[in-house]
Parts: structure tokens; C-alpha cells; sequence
């Protein structure tokens, strides 16, 4: 019997593959949480998943710096910054 399922995006963390299924699903205030098997290995694994709302249209347009001059904010390279450190911690764990 072929296994259901498909890739989702996120690695087993025992074995890396991303073929994986969801068998329990909440949600709560925070975003999501699935429950998941995955359909290599076996071993199960949970992910929590968010709306992808990553505060940087939250800063101000201008901001003040120590010497009190303005400056305005590039959200782009705001948003690259943190998503290096992100995959930074990622790769780190």
C-alpha cells in the first residue's frame, strides 16, 4: 500500500526528510499546532505554525538615532536581517 502524504516543508527532525502527515491539528491564540508523522522514519514530531506577521510593518517610517537624526527604515533589509538570523539559530540547534 503506497503512504499518503507529501512534502510539507518541514524536516523530520530524526531523519530530514520532509514526507510527512498530520494526524492531530489545534488551534489556539498563538497559531497552530500540528501533530505530525513522518512517513520515512516513522517518528513523530510536532510544528507550530503562525500567521506570518513579522512585525516589520509595525516600525515607525522614521526613526531617531543617538545623535538624534532621522532616518528612515528600509523594511526590505529589515525583514532579510531577521530572517539571517532565523536561519542563523536554525542551523545552530
Amino acid at each position: 500500500m503506497p503512504k499518503r502524504g507529501g512534502s510539507t516543508g518541514f524536516p523530520c527532525p530524526a531523519c530530514g526528510k520532509r514526507a510527512s502527515r498530520v494526524y492531530n491539528s489545534r488551534t489556539n491564540p498563538s497559531g497552530i499546532r500540528r501533530n505530525r508523522e513522518c512517513l520515512d522514519c516513522g517518528s513523530r514530531f510536532t510544528t507550530y505554525e503562525r500567521q506570518d506577521d513579522d512585525g516589520v510593518n509595525d516600525l515607525p517610517e522614521n526613526i531617531r538615532d543617538a545623535a538624534l537624526l532621522y532616518a528612515s527604515i528600509d523594511r526590505k533589509k529589515v525583514r532579510q536581517a531577521v530572517l539571517e538570523i532565523m536561519r542563523k539559530l536554525a542551523e545552530a540547534r
